[in-house]
């Protein structure tokens, strides 16, 4: 039969086994939290840096639209169908958008039990980054139309300036097609068609590069 001493002794073991579990239980706790920050902080800034790229092959794709619309109005008679057709395929562009998801990203985020601080600071970076993402498309409408309507009066210019249309022809009468063009021809009635290339470049088209 076990004595008063040795009982006290196991007791003592017992607790003392129980304290290294309860710390090692916390340990792993605190570990896995801070894990699922860290795979969250990482996630995010990838998808972060992907929303801007995003962002920034949208506004390029609309200066090439803006180009491309700017040459096809330089033919004569053409300046409405090109500014119809230049803010058809800007309207057609994917929006970027920002739609990431700490929990799917960071299984474990959600529950952690440490780590709040930083959890919560985190939190606060995606949902100011979804509205940066937000505000740059705010009015994207608006600003498609004056844009089109800017490179509109832009080919006018280009057009007086090389020549394609006669001195004096005002931008309606551009936008009308009713100028007389001046050329080297003896008619003094042939317009000067800009040569090249003016087919609409494949990458775009509606749809091109989405995934």
């Amino acid at each position: 039969m076990a004595t008063l001493s040795q009982i006290l002794a196991g007791l003592r073991a017992d607790q003392q086994l129980g304290q290294k579990e309860t710390l090692g239980m916390l340990g792993k706790s605190i570990f896995e939290s801070e894990q699922s920050v860290k795979e969250g902080t990482r996630a995010y800034q990838e998808a972060a840096d992907k929303a801007g790229l995003d962002i920034q092959k949208y506004g390029e794709k609309g200066a090439k639209i803006d180009t491309v619309q700017k040459a096809l109005s330089l033919i004569p008679g053409t300046a409405i169908p090109a500014a119809i057709l230049g803010f058809g395929l800007k309207r057609a562009r994917k929006k970027p958008k920002f739609t990431f998801d700490v929990n799917k990203a960071a299984p474990g985020f959600e529950g952690r039990l440490f780590a709040d601080q930083a959890g919560k600071d985190l939190l606060s970076s995606i949902e100011g980054t979804r509205d940066i993402v937000s505000q740059a498309l705010k009015g994207s409408f608006f600003n498609d139309l004056v844009s089109t309507a800017t490179s509109l009066y832009g080919s006018y210019q280009a057009a007086e300036l090389l020549g394609t249309d006669s001195e004096g022809t005002t931008f309606i009468d551009f936008l009308k097609g009713a100028s007389e063009t001046t050329t080297g021809n003896t008619d003094g009635l042939s317009p000067r068609i800009p040569t090249g290339d003016l087919s609409i470049p494949e990458e775009l088209m509606p749809g091109y590069g989405d995934e």
